[in-house]
């Protein structure tokens, strides 16, 4: 089982298609309590907001690790503290497996822009320092109308930049929160993005790049992909218990009228169902049984 764990709210950059809500954290006391009584977790990440922001965070990373229940520790942040090389020394003094790492764009500008900070340089230093550290980096980007067609562009960015960095995770702009309010502008179609991802992929492939397609990412059928990149195939079935967190995505997706034929419909969620008050179900296409 993986486990997400707030441990704030807060946050050092303002994304314009952020989804958090500000009552998902938990007091860094009660972090503590869950850490302390985990059982059988093969990954906790820990999470904001920024969790870097939470003073605690190395001692939680420290409990997590003395405890043989916890297999794995992730860190899903932007970076930007780690722009400090002692403090990634630290992290991975604490224990940290892994840090998930948002980077939105290789355009300076544009992150900048889409992030609402002037930390896309921040959050560069912070993913090679992380990597110097001997933390492993996971790249996660959310993909948008304003970065779809530089995702090519985006991948080679990271190939050069970070060679140690051998993963990039391609979420999917969650219609929710303020992506929602800026949903004209940000929330293209799935068909509208698959042709420069799968150039981006291929580019992946010729690098040694592995690649994700997240919970919050897309329906399996239009992943251009084999199905086994995917979290929801690897998921167990509907049917088994769920994965906490996992279940308010599943929650917030809805299959379309072509999914009730599809061989992979107890696996795939598949889409949101805000985006399809947008864009509907028409792209979806069912796996024959």
């Amino acid at each position: 089982m993986n486990v997400l764990l707030r441990i704030t709210d807060q946050c050092n950059q303002d994304c314009c298609f952020c989804n958090v809500s500000s009552d998902e954290s938990v007091p860094l006391d009660e972090a503590m309590r869950r850490v302390r009584q985990a059982k059988d977790l093969r990954t906790l990440s820990i999470s904001g907001g920024e969790p870097t922001l939470n003073k605690g965070l190395l001692e939680l990373v420290r409990e997590a690790k003395k405890n043989p229940g916890i297999q794995f520790v992730s860190l899903q942040t932007n970076a930007v503290t780690a722009a400090s090389s002692d403090y990634a020394r630290m992290l991975k003094e604490a224990g940290l497996d892994e840090a998930f790492v948002a980077l939105h764009s290789h355009q300076e500008k544009l992150s900048n822009v889409l992030t609402g900070s002037q930390l896309w340089q921040k959050t560069v230093s912070g993913i090679q320092n992380l990597t110097a550290a001997g933390i492993k980096v996971v790249i996660n980007t959310v993909i948008n109308k304003a970065t779809y067609e530089q995702l090519p562009e985006f991948c080679l960015f990271v190939g050069r930049t970070f060679p140690d960095v051998k993963e990039i995770c391609f979420s999917f702009i969650q219609p929710h929160g303020r992506a929602w309010k800026n949903r004209s502008a940000l929330i293209p179609r799935y068909s509208e993005v698959v042709p420069f991802l799968k150039k981006a992929l291929e580019f992946c492939d010729g690098c040694g790049i592995a690649y994700c397609n997240p919970y919050c990412g897309f329906p399996l059928c239009l992943f251009p992909a084999p199905k086994k990149c995917s979290s929801e195939f690897l998921d167990s079935p509907r049917s088994s218990s769920e994965k906490e967190g996992v279940s308010l995505v599943k929650r917030d997706k809805v299959q379309g009228p072509a999914c009730q034929h599809c061989a992979e419909k107890t696996r795939c969620n598949g889409v949101w169902k805000k985006y399809a008050e947008i864009h509907g179900f028409s792209e979806l296409k069912p796996f024959k049984k």
